[in-house]
């Protein structure tokens, strides 16, 4: 009787041991709050409530309403949506995996059982495990060559852009895009050179973004490395303002001026195809473009810079007092690659409107971006990809 009771006894003792090992969560259709097993890994993490970012470690970045996700430089795409719900913050199973693999470095074990997650702590004896891989990982196998530069050319058809001085917006930019075309294919014979528009047609902002995009490749396995450039005009009640500036996107403005001239922009588009913002606004979630604005922040900024610093040497170009400046343009966020928006000059500036309607100074000016980016892409590739 003794000895039964010693064996009972032994068995519970493992039982309880095995136990203490491992972790239960209880899922919700196929996701878990990925809270709870945070806080019992001690694992730290911030939630940002402006953009509904869930940052896992300073490594992992998780926004609600989205498939993809950023695992350090690289974007994911996981199985189901992330949901930030009442009751916590609820993720796929192989977005658990992942956070599991980079901040756990597998050593855990997860199983799914009808319902529930087991997560066993492992034995140091134990081998360790590859998790499956995501069905699509972008920019994880960059080469270190741009492939696509992209011309965004706004405004067009029924949408005639800022009006000043006799002229319009669509017409001066649609002019020094086809310059612009064709001094890039002249100077980039082996990059692929796409424009969104070579007529005076509208498209929707969503258009603009979707050839970008497409022309990009980002919705294969090999993504391409691209470059997004809008070309605009810009205007002011003040006909003295005057001078070429160059935006990049961030979610804060750089200035009260600089968030109007993106409303600007915005409203018009919207106002001519007939539909409310919101329309733009669930768009660029599809572009997911909350992973990638810090990413390509960097490279978007410097290539402005030199964007500046080249056509500012142009005769006649006046220089703003902050010539680059940061915004939150929808066509720039919708757009998943490093993206400028340059506003030539101002045509309610009798001096910036005779200005931009030359033809030499729309061939100089595209001749200056052409040397901007030249210089852009051997820092691309000397850095690779500025990793280094």
């Amino acid at each position: 009787m003794k000895k039964f009771l010693y064996i009972i006894f032994f068995i519970f003792l493992s039982l309880f041991s095995l136990e203490s090992k491992s972790n239960i969560f209880k899922m919700q259709g196929d996701t878990i709050n990925i809270f709870k097993f945070l806080n019992i890994y001690d694992i730290q993490y911030d939630y940002d409530p402006i953009l509904k970012k869930l940052t896992v470690d300073k490594k992992i970045e998780i926004v609600d309403g989205f498939e993809y996700y950023k695992n350090q430089k690289n974007i994911k795409k996981s199985d189901k949506i992330s949901q930030n719900k009442s009751d916590g913050f609820y993720v796929s199973i192989d977005v658990l995996k992942d956070i599991s693999k980079t901040i756990l470095e597998d050593k855990v074990d997860i199983i799914e059982d009808k319902g529930s997650i087991n997560i066993f702590n492992k034995t140091e004896e134990e081998k360790l495990k590859d998790f499956p891989k995501n069905k699509q990982t972008i920019n994880e196998n960059r080469n270190y060559k741009i492939d696509v530069i992209i011309i965004d050319l706004g405004h067009g058809g029924k949408d005639p852009g800022t009006i000043g001085n006799n002229l319009l917006e669509k017409n001066i930019i649609l002019e020094t895009g086809l310059e612009l075309e064709k001094e890039f294919k002249k100077q980039f014979p082996n990059i692929d050179i796409v424009i969104t528009r070579n007529t005076d047609v509208f498209h929707t902002l969503q258009k603009r973004a979707e050839i970008a995009n497409k022309a990009a490749a980002l919705d294969t396995k090999n993504p391409k490395n691209a470059i997004f450039i809008s070309i605009h005009a810009n205007a002011s009640f003040n006909k003295s303002a005057k001078g070429l500036e160059v935006f990049f996107l961030k979610s804060q403005e750089s200035s009260e001026y600089a968030r109007a001239v993106s409303m600007f922009e915005h409203s018009a588009s919207v106002r001519f195809n007939n539909v409310d913002s919101q329309k733009y606004t669930d768009y660029t979630k599809t572009a997911y473009y909350y992973m990638l604005i810090e990413q390509y922040q960097k490279e978007s900024q410097l290539f402005a810079q030199m964007v500046v610093d080249e056509t500012y040497k142009i005769k006649g170009v006046s220089k703003r007092s902050t010539p680059v400046q940061t915004a939150f343009f929808y066509v720039l966020k919708g757009s998943v690659m490093p993206s400028i928006l340059i506003e030539l000059g101002f045509l309610t500036n009798a001096d910036d409107a005779k200005l931009l309607k030359s033809k030499k100074f729309q061939q100089d000016v595209s001749k200056s971006i052409a040397t901007a980016l030249k210089k852009y892409i051997k820092e691309f590739e000397d850095t690779k990809g500025f990793t280094k």
